[in-house]
């Protein structure tokens, strides 16, 4: 978690900083990898090719942002189009045409076919974020994931409390604390004091 890795913060529609989302709780996706490495829904519950360019998914019900939000179409549609007008990796790899939304439904015409379009949004770039919470200045982003950011300081310690409105159960800890330490005599040194 550094900006090294062009991933300042954790907006996933910032370079890599997707990552950071998922990995530490934030952001989940429409789909995911199983342990095995087969594809499988995660906000989506559902999803339907209906002709080689056009895709329509099915959201999963109940499923919230941090911030309260259900997470239906048009929020799904509202953050994919954000991904693909700011993120030049996303808007190659999805090759989105355009989307359209109706209530817990998303559809999506690709530009040419794509059949590698859902495992596309297995990467953590395509989190789906609240962007009627908007994104702070920091970086911080709402997500559907089982933690909250509070605070973010890039290339030094990000704070994340549970999400108590998180879909999937209770999250395991009631805090957590990120830091950043790029120096390995640094990180030994904090490893054998238990600082971390």
């Amino acid at each position: 978690f550094n900006a090294e890795n062009e991933e300042p913060d954790v907006n996933p529609h910032n370079a890599y900083s997707g990552w950071a989302c998922i990995r530490y709780g934030i952001g989940e996706t429409l789909f995911r990898y199983t342990d095995q490495m087969e594809l499988e829904p995660w906000l989506a519950s559902d999803y339907e090719q209906v002709d080689e360019n056009t895709w329509v998914i099915t959201l999963r019900d109940g499923g919230r942002f941090s911030s309260g939000r259900a997470v239906d179409g048009q929020a799904v549609k509202k953050c994919l189009e954000h991904l693909v007008q700011v993120h030049d990796r996303a808007r190659a790899d999805l090759m989105v045409r355009s989307i359209t939304a109706q209530e817990q439904t998303v559809t999506v015409v690709t530009q040419a076919p794509n059949p590698t379009f859902l495992q596309r949004l297995c990467d953590p770039y395509a989190c789906i974020i609240d962007l009627e919470a908007g994104i702070t200045e920091e970086g911080m982003v709402v997500g559907t994931g089982p933690y909250v950011a509070t605070s973010l300081v890039s290339g030094e310690e990000l704070q994340l409390v549970r999400n108590e409105s998180y879909w999937d159960g209770e999250p395991g800890y009631e805090a957590v604390k990120v830091v950043t330490i790029s120096d390995g005599d640094t990180l030994t040194m904090a490893l054998q004091a238990g600082d971390i």
